[in-house]
């Protein structure tokens, strides 16, 4: 095996799990954050957490748990603005669609809603340490499945 040696895989002579694992590894390990560094970052940890919990328990290490959440919205007061910010534990990770905390092997998602908006809400939010919403268009700022998210204003 010297630096120039090349294996050719082909995937349809892999066993079902073995191709989950290669097809989320093609599908992930060429961008520019996993090259990087090799680290699960945000646009492929819902496709990991689906991985781990598809795959039988002698092809992964992980234990995965589900949980619903609900997300925490901050408001300060201004005199012509709200200053908008989650609460967010520093041990969240943001996925697309849920929020994920890794604790060694173990794999927890928290599911906010369905589609995924408040994972995203969260995310750009935390981004931009909080957003300036002027009073007059708050009114406009609603979503429809207020039963998933606390508002706490200061």
């Amino acid at each position: 095996m010297g630096k120039n040696t090349q294996i050719y895989l082909n995937p349809e002579d892999l066993d079902e799990p073995s191709q989950k694992i290669y097809a989320f590894l093609m599908k992930y390990s060429f961008s520019k954050d996993w090259q990087k560094d090799g680290e699960i970052y945000s646009e492929c940890l819902d496709d990991f957490f689906d991985l781990n919990v598809s795959l039988p328990n002698d092809y992964t290490e992980f234990k995965t748990d589900e949980k619903d959440i609900k997300l925490v919205i901050k408001l300060v007061e201004y005199d012509d603005c709200f200053e908008l910010n989650v609460d967010l534990d520093d041990n969240f990770l943001i996925g697309n669609k849920h929020l994920y905390v890794v604790d060694y092997k173990n794999i927890t998602r928290y599911t906010l809603d369905a589609d995924g908006f408040l994972a995203s809400l969260a995310y750009n939010v935390s981004q931009e340490d909080g957003w300036l919403i002027k009073k007059v268009i708050l009114e406009l700022f609603t979503y429809n499945a207020c039963s998933h998210i606390w508002i706490i204003f200061n």
